[in-house]
């Protein structure tokens, strides 16, 4: 059996391991006394500069690259000369979920069947101490820890722990701010009596807001975000076409078409795909609006973002150490620049019945 000696101060040390590492699922591996000495040994230490790809948590490692159970150990001395009160940071991206347990002992559970976030755990007063963490994922998830676990003073712990939700907050607050445009931009389209834009509008709104929850929360359940993200996202995608065909002016494509469109958007990926070249078509084939052409083009780059990342076009950036994605710098500038459309349009439309009623 591998020993680790861990010497704590006022400070917190990231258990990088290596870790004894096996997939599948056994109660006993929870026990201190187990024997995992034939188990794979996984070193957590990220290269230099690493972050996970969603909110920019420090850190990052890939996991195991499948879905299942799997059991992570770790065995480790600890040497505390000022006797703290010590804790245990949770891993703080982990697909999809964990169970703790420490010396056999269950501490707790984070993630599925909801979001993954930021926990500690106060441990009692120990010298050694046998670290088990079984993890599950969902079914196309890239399973495993991705960020390591770490053990500290719990002051120190609870800094950490604070800046991780700080990260975690600052990441999804775009996400928090675009419904409430949204909601306005929806307003000044029904005032112009764009239905199909509101409506676009306000289901997007929808789609944003679940973001937030989801990630802020845990009382929405990740199946939950995942059957709205699919049901919503045609209904999106249909009502934008509609609205642009309206704003273009064009004919086509026909609102039989689009539902047909819509329809197939639940069947096959490949409809998006059609989706978004009709989308171009109508861009380029209708009236020359070249502001309004920017909106649906920016529109655009945050319906189908799968689609741009198949491409491999970046989808996130990290300015400040905070993940920015690029559908929430589209959807920024695309509040913008419609805000303006809007605005232009119906200061335009009020002075041209200014002039027919004079």
């Amino acid at each position: 059996m591998l020993w680790q000696l861990i010497l704590i101060g006022h400070s917190v040390v990231t258990l990088n391991g290596p870790w004894r590492f096996h997939v599948g699922d056994d109660p006993r591996w929870a026990d201190p006394s187990f024997d995992d000495s034939h188990w794979e040994m996984v070193d957590m230490t990220p290269p230099p500069g690493a972050r996970d790809p969603d909110v920019g948590l420090p850190g990052y490692v890939p996991g195991w690259g499948a879905s299942g159970v799997a059991w992570y150990r770790l065995h480790v001395t600890i040497s505390d000369p000022a006797n703290d009160t010590l804790a245990l940071s949770g891993p703080p991206d982990v697909d999809d979920g964990y169970d703790l347990y420490v010396n056999g002992a269950h501490f707790g559970h984070a993630g599925a069947p909801y979001s993954i976030q930021p926990r500690y755990f106060v441990l009692p007063a120990l010298q050694s101490a046998t670290i088990a963490i079984r993890v599950w994922a969902a079914p196309g998830d890239d399973g495993g820890i991705h960020i390591a676990p770490a053990i500290g003073e719990i002051n120190a712990v609870r800094d950490q722990h604070a800046l991780q939700w700080s990260r975690t907050l600052w990441g999804y607050i775009v996400d928090g701010i675009e419904p409430l445009a949204f909601v306005l931009l929806a307003v000044l389209a029904m005032a112009l009596r764009q239905s199909w834009m509101a409506t676009a509008l306000l289901l997007s709104a929808i789609l944003r807001v679940d973001q937030v929850t989801f990630y802020w929360g845990q009382f929405e359940t990740a199946r939950f975000a995942e059957t709205l993200h699919t049901i919503i996202v045609p209904l999106i995608i249909g009502a934008w076409i509609m609205a642009w065909r309206a704003w273009f002016g064009v004919r086509r494509p026909s609102i039989i078409l689009v539902g047909v469109i819509v329809a197939l958007m639940y069947a096959t990926s490949w409809a998006r795909i059609l989706a978004a070249l009709v989308m171009l078509a109508m861009i380029v084939g209708g009236r020359r609006q070249w502001l309004a052409a920017i909106a649906a083009v920016l529109a655009s780059i945050g319906l189908f973002a799968p689609e741009l990342s198949a491409l491999h076009i970046p989808g996130i950036w990290f300015p400040f150490g905070v993940g920015v994605s690029r559908t929430q710098y589209a959807y920024a500038a695309f509040d913008l620049v419609l805000f303006v459309l809007l605005v232009w349009t119906t200061f335009t439309s009020l002075r041209a019945t200014s002039h027919s009623t004079s």
